[in-house]
């Protein structure tokens, strides 16, 4: 709820009911903390220690979390199906590993209030409209979401999006006609401010040498260098 990680890169669990010089990450130090206030808490822990089964590991960790997100995503899918109309909201973005992701959200009205839902982020093996158009339909499929009772759908204005016969807006109205496309808003915004920025020589230079000290240190190996000289 916080938007905080549970998990760092260093998590010794060896004595987790110890204190340590060492952040091991919210999760394992929340374990210390309790330890300290909760006798029996440090003495199982010890105890399960000695038998190697400790259950703090990164894998048990991971798993309750993909257990947490399954019910709430189970819990907006049967809110989504309850409104009985929705729409679909949909932009690609890449994460700090450069893999291409699409991100997925619904739009509906619960109880008279409108609702703005994130399903999740996704990994298609490419851009291409048609791609895109196979993985949303496989993850409406496998949510248990009816894709007939869409009215909308919201992307950007790239080609492989809202292209008129191959684009993903196309497609998905040619199973659901009523699914209308709307550009989105946030995108056509950006796209003014851009030609706006462009229109001015100096802020259009300062912006040039930005993005070319940017694409010099990531598509070569001159970060690490760079982190160093930092």
């Amino acid at each position: 709820m916080q938007n905080i990680p549970q998990r760092n890169n260093a998590e010794e669990r060896a004595h987790v009911d110890k204190i340590s010089d060492t952040n091991c990450g919210n999760f394992l130090e929340l374990l210390h903390l309790r330890c300290r206030d909760i006798p029996w808490l440090s003495f199982k822990l010890e105890q399960s220690l000695k038998k190697h089964t400790l259950w703090l590991s990164s894998y048990i960790l991971n798993e309750i979390i993909d257990i947490a997100a399954g019910l709430v995503r189970q819990t907006l899918c049967e809110n989504i199906t309850n409104a009985e109309i929705s729409s679909l909201i949909v932009d690609e973005t890449t994460d700090v590993s450069n893999d291409e992701q699409l991100s997925i959200c619904f739009w509906y009205v619960m109880q008279g209030e409108v609702q703005e839902s994130f399903i999740g982020f996704y990994n298609p093996k490419n851009t291409e409209g048609k791609t895109l158009f196979i993985l949303l339909k496989r993850v409406l499929q496998d949510l248990g979401l009816n894709i007939n009772s869409m009215v909308g759908q919201c992307y950007d204005g790239a080609a492989n999006m809202s292209g008129v016969q191959k684009g993903v807006a196309a497609r998905m109205q040619g199973i659901v006609p009523e699914a209308v496309y709307v550009h989105c808003y946030a995108h056509r915004l950006h796209l003014a401010l851009q030609d706006t920025l462009e229109a001015n020589i100096v802020l259009r230079i300062a912006l040039g040498v930005v993005q070319s000290l940017h694409h010099f240190f990531s598509l070569t190996k001159k970060e690490s260098n760079f982190e160093e000289l930092c």
